[in-house]
């Protein structure tokens, strides 16, 4: 196989994951990486597309491989920093996007990585200054976009939202980030079945999107009282994390017996009989709540397949 080859199997894997094909970038990965082994940049490439299919041990691998191979590459200490982020090891995430922003000052990619990195570490203003920075660099990039947006809405700023999806639509009509955030617009704004259609627009082109799952889940349960409570009961604790999630329902527990203590010690028993059996009402329907809307979507993705099929 010839250098030439190789690249064009490079070239190819980049259009693969762009289109968020991660397993035919794998393996056009692995063919080119068999001729050419220490291939610094076919590395940090595999890394990103094995993250992308959600390995995120071998991603690791691959990552620290290119950066072995190549300490001064950008690109490889970018996508280390990617990978970080995916084990949430926020601060190793932070050394990496620094070292590969310390070699290549201009890179729009970085400065996206280490925006994505404020944001998840819930600083918004950090957050956007680097995303602000990254499209500077490079105008129009749907990602960087979909990111401004995703702030904005996150900050009650619909209709800027809304026109950041519209200009990544405008030039990647098929963007998966921008169709998601379009659907988030449309669901805040109370448009339930329009936000529906864009997930399923996601769905049609990668059935697994985490994205598209995301925002089916989110229609889905608006259109459901008993399953939209648990939905959101479901998102808010997933958004506190293990540690913080814990400590709320060993909370909740604690509050729970100190009322029906304090009810019975009042001679109160009926109200304290309601109290505890409110307390098994929220414990089963949190047990069950997952499997229910499990149920719940596997009929309303059924339905999508047979309609992609047809």
């Amino acid at each position: 196989m010839s250098e030439r080859h190789v690249r064009l199997l490079e070239e190819h894997a980049h259009r693969q994951l762009a289109r968020g094909d991660a397993q035919g970038a794998i393996e056009s990965l692995r063919q080119a990486l068999s001729q050419e082994p220490d291939e610094p940049g076919l590395h940090a490439l595999l890394a990103a597309a094995l993250l992308a299919a959600r390995r995120r041990h071998a991603a690791r691998l691959e990552a620290e491989r290119a950066v072995a191979l190549a300490p001064e590459l950008p690109e490889a200490h970018r996508t280390l920093g990617y990978v970080r982020m995916a084990f949430r090891d926020l601060r190793g995430a932070a050394e990496a996007f620094g070292r590969a922003l310390d070699l290549a000052p201009d890179d729009p990619h970085a400065h996206l990585g280490l925006g994505r990195l404020h944001a998840a570490a819930r600083r918004p203003a950090e957050a956007r200054a680097a995303i602000e920075h990254a499209l500077l660099l490079d105008p129009g990039d749907p990602d960087g976009l979909v990111d401004l947006g995703d702030l904005d809405l996150d900050a009650g700023r619909k209709e800027a939202a809304r026109a950041r999806a519209l200009e990544a639509l405008q030039s990647f009509p098929e963007h998966e980030g921008a169709l998601e955030l379009m659907g988030r617009v449309l669901l805040a704004e109370g448009r339930t079945e329009e936000a529906r259609e864009h997930a399923i627009a996601i769905l049609r082109q990668d059935a697994t999107s985490r994205g598209g799952l995301r925002l089916l889940c989110a229609a889905k349960a608006r259109r459901s009282l008993l399953l939209g409570l648990w939905w959101r009961w479901n998102a808010f604790m997933s958004s506190l994390g293990d540690g913080r999630s814990i400590l709320v329902l060993v909370g909740l527990y604690v509050a729970q017996r100190l009322a029906v203590t304090a009810l019975k010690d009042a001679g109160a028993n009926e109200a304290a009989g309601i109290a505890s059996l409110a307390w098994i009402a929220f414990a089963v329907y949190t047990w069950i709540g997952p499997a229910v809307f499990a149920r719940s979507l596997a009929r309303e993705l059924a339905a999508v397949r047979l309609r992609a099929d047809f």
